[in-house]
């Protein structure tokens, strides 16, 4: 692999991507970089902690293009994302849906890894996917995607029972790798 690890993950996010993330979050709300880069590492556990290095050019790149806008809060500088930035995101949104929706990655990694490991690889992204949804459940103002607990525990007990199902075919049938 040709980045460096940390927690064997890599602590780089596809190229193209950055610009996206930061985005996405400050169309919640406003931010400074630095805000922005610890809430980056909080939400990835800290294995991915971009530096100043990683976020500032791309902050200035999107405010030359009038993405984003500067303002001043208490002193602190923070950004806030224009409609040209909102629009931006949605083309940005579109184009990775359309990515994942044709990316060999998932077919790529079975090859590699085999049945079994990719089961165990599927329930980690999951995780992973449940981890988020909690994390976020106070934090959305959209009620249509705003989760409770309980909602959690419902889902994750049906992705339980599906891994158990999987699994038993693979048994039946054999792993080849």
């Amino acid at each position: 692999m040709d980045s460096e690890c940390k927690n064997n993950t890599p602590h780089k996010v596809p190229r193209g991507l950055f610009k996206y993330l930061i985005l996405s979050y400050l169309e919640k709300k406003s931010y400074s970089g630095v805000k922005l880069l610890t809430e980056i590492n909080r939400v990835t556990n800290g294995s991915w902690s971009p530096g100043p290095g990683s976020i500032y050019p791309i902050l200035h790149k999107l405010l030359n293009k009038k993405y984003i806008k500067k303002d001043s809060d208490n002193g602190e500088k923070t950004y806030s994302i224009t409609e040209d930035g909102k629009n931006y995101l949605n083309t940005g949104r579109k184009m990775i849906k359309e990515y994942l929706k044709k990316s060999p990655f998932v077919n790529i990694m079975g090859e590699i890894l085999g049945k079994r490991d990719m089961i165990f690889f599927l329930n980690t992204q999951i995780t992973s996917i449940l981890s988020y949804f909690s994390n976020n459940v106070d934090r959305t103002n959209n009620k249509k995607e705003s989760f409770t607990g309980e909602d959690l525990i419902k889902i994750r007990k049906v992705i339980d029972d599906a891994m158990v199902r999987i699994e038993r075919i693979i048994d039946q049938k054999g792993d080849s790798a």
